[in-house]
């Protein structure tokens, strides 16, 4: 005989639904604020000053209770029924393995908190030198975001373990661990009956739960000139150069029940010490934040013109754009990016030609690099090295890599233009191909993705996983981001619109009709 728990029954089907209780939209709450002053040194320079500030806060409920695979439960546990006990003493068995969602435990709770605090002075104007009118933009930007994640009724995996071997002892029903019991262990009834205790569910889900801290700035600086210092026989040529610095930083600290204690990460009376909680960390079900921190910069040079090199009557008019760029990064060294394109305005009326190729980049960004390890409780998880394949509990480590190089991408696009042409006004489309090619893409596989590959021979994925650590240590998966994936992707794109006024209709008003469409020939990942 067993209850019902928001959705879900002990037991064995009941009526209850599945992730009753969970949320589907997160609650949040938004507060903005923005300034900006500015002072005009004449009629074509300025200097200005931005602030933004920004606080978010939310809240959600994930699916209640905890699932469990694989569980020992002994036969003289005196939460067993008899019809069990007997059961297992007629075969001749101490134990059994058992799976439960743990539905009698309250929802989990999850709130975050973000706040952001950006500043920028800038200047921005034109400059008479030597004849060339330049235009300038210049600023530097400060920004720091601070995000605290709490997470509320999460079990304390250890003391889960220990509270559900249970024995009787001079006729009370406790915990089987002495030590376990010193420290405040409080039975736990998995197999069904009453709901857990005040006391249970204290020593399970302590009130302090899974707990993180990031604290993140940005430093940027940057000036961009532009101007049209000399003309050619077809034209002005424009022309526009500067330079960028970009340096970023994160630091994140957890709970030491998540992350494992520390010289900077110690016990404290939110979390005690305890003998049955692992100092390596991992000791929640889920939500195991841990410490990190990491740190890049950038630094970039960029130049870019635009000639125009063909204006006839006869032949039209056409111009060349070229730009280049180089890009050096702290972690992964230096890249050059580039851009070659043109466009031909012929002499057929409204009609257009361009065509464009690049070599453009990627980095990967802090989180990707230096992200702190996440680590999640994944039960059930198949072990497909066993026959028939097996199922249990393994922990899923999401980390950064630093080794991560940027991703690389080749595209090239032509395409015709008609621009209301004179037997066609107010019509106007244009037809567009295009070819993308990324290389060293970053992504990541996920935990079954591994070992999948693994069992498949890919020899490559099986250091990331192990299913009999030593010393106890509870299985696990590592993630990780690589820069593993490519794409290839071609097609057409087709933009066409049409418009006229009302006027000759005796209405007053514009009518406009536009359409999109796109062909993908080929997309592979």
């Amino acid at each position: 005989v067993t209850g019902c728990y928001v959705g879900f029954c002990l037991g064995g089907d009941r009526t209850g639904a599945v992730g009753v209780g969970a949320t589907l939209q997160s609650g949040i709450k938004r507060l903005d604020g923005y300034s900006r002053v500015g002072f005009d040194l004449n009629s074509d320079n300025e200097i200005y000053a931005t602030v933004n500030w920004a606080r978010v806060t939310s809240n959600n409920q994930p699916n209640p209770g905890a699932q469990k695979s694989g569980i020992t439960v002994q036969c003289s546990n005196p939460y067993v029924p008899a019809s069990i006990m007997t059961a297992c003493a007629a075969n001749s068995i101490t134990s059994f393995k058992l799976g439960t969602d743990d539905a009698m435990l309250p929802n989990i709770h999850v709130n975050t908190s973000r706040r952001q605090l950006r500043a920028v002075l800038g200047a921005d104007g034109k400059l008479n030198l030597g004849g060339t009118t330049w235009r300038y933009d210049a600023y530097y930007e400060r920004g720091e975001e601070i995000s605290d994640i709490r997470v509320r009724n999460i079990l304390v995996s250890p003391r889960y373990n220990n509270a559900i071997n249970a024995v009787v002892l001079n006729g009370q029903i406790v915990c089987a661990d002495a030590t376990a019991r010193a420290n405040g262990c409080q039975p736990l009834n998995i197999i069904g009956g009453a709901a857990p205790s005040a006391s249970t569910l204290a020593y399970l889900e302590p009130s302090s739960g899974p707990f993180q801290h990031t604290y993140q700035t940005q430093d940027a600086a940057s000036i961009a000139i532009n101007g049209e210092p000399f003309s050619l026989w077809a034209g002005p040529v424009s022309m526009a150069f500067g330079g960028e610095y970009r340096r970023e930083f994160y630091r994140v600290n957890a709970d030491p029940y998540g992350s494992g204690t520390s010289s900077t990460n110690v016990y404290n009376a939110a979390y005690p010490a305890d003998p049955v909680i692992s100092t390596a960390g991992n000791n929640w079900f889920a939500g195991n934040y841990h410490d990190g921190n990491g740190k890049y910069d950038v630094k970039e040079g960029f130049v870019e013109t635009n000639i125009p090199f063909l204006d006839s009557v006869a032949f039209g008019k056409a111009n060349l754009n070229v730009a280049g760029r180089v890009t050096d990064y702290s972690t992964s060294g230096t890249v050059y990016t580039w851009k070659i394109g043109g466009t031909w305005e012929t002499p057929l009326e409204g009609v257009r030609l361009r065509a464009v190729t690049s070599s453009d980049v990627r980095a990967p960004n802090l989180s990707e690099l230096f992200a702190a390890p996440v680590t999640t409780t994944l039960p059930s998880f198949t072990n497909p090295f066993t026959t028939p394949p097996t199922t249990l509990t393994v922990l899923q480590n999401v980390v950064g890599n630093t080794a991560l190089k940027p991703e690389v991408a080749r595209n090239i696009e032509v395409g015709i233009v008609l621009s209301q042409p004179d037997w066609a006004p107010g019509f106007s489309a244009s037809l567009d191909y295009y070819r993308i090619k990324l290389t060293n893409g970053i992504s990541s596989l996920t935990a079954d993705q591994i070992v999948t590959f693994c069992k498949s021979g890919i020899g490559q994925t099986c250091g990331a996983f192990n299913f009999s650590p030593p010393g106890g240590v509870t299985p696990y998966v590592n993630v990780q981001q690589f820069n593993l994936a490519s794409i290839f992707t071609e097609g057409f794109d087709l933009e066409a619109s049409y418009q006229f006024g009302l006027e000759d209709l005796g209405v007053p008003g514009h009518f406009l009709v536009h359409g999109l469409a796109t062909n993908v020939g080929t997309f592979l990942t």
